[in-house]
């Protein structure tokens, strides 16, 4: 897959999930090294978010999007229906609109490692 059908491929998908269309889930390709906020957050039965093998800067854990090192969340995905999530120890920042708009979390336990937390990272 060529650079430009990667970004054509993902604006589509990201288009999709963006305007909350039913996906329960979203694998971000493997040529994508930025996500703006709010981009995955309307799409309400988002239960899981992968990426493709070979990408350079996210990776998923469970479901839920980092950075490559595993020290950023930069993404809950909203529908997801745990009402619990614990943020481990290798965290060091939460992004902003990370858990925005989780329709069932009701508690995060927040790591020791965490240093920061992005604007509107709960709302």
């Amino acid at each position: 897959m060529n650079k430009y059908y990667k970004r054509f491929f993902f604006a589509i998908s990201f288009l999709f999930v963006s305007i909350g269309i039913s996906n329960e889930n979203f694998t971000l390709p493997s040529g994508v090294s930025a996500i703006r906020l709010g981009g995955l957050t309307s799409c309400v039965s988002l239960k899981e978010i992968r990426v493709e093998e070979g990408n350079e800067h996210y990776k998923s854990k469970e479901g839920i999007l980092y950075t490559i090192g595993k020290t950023d969340v930069v993404q809950y995905p909203i529908g997801n229906e745990n009402s619990m999530y614990r943020i481990g120890e290798s965290v060091e920042r939460i992004r902003e609109g990370a858990f925005m708009n989780s329709r069932y979390l009701k508690s995060v336990q927040i790591g020791g490692g965490v240093r920061s937390i992005g604007k509107e990272a709960f709302k």
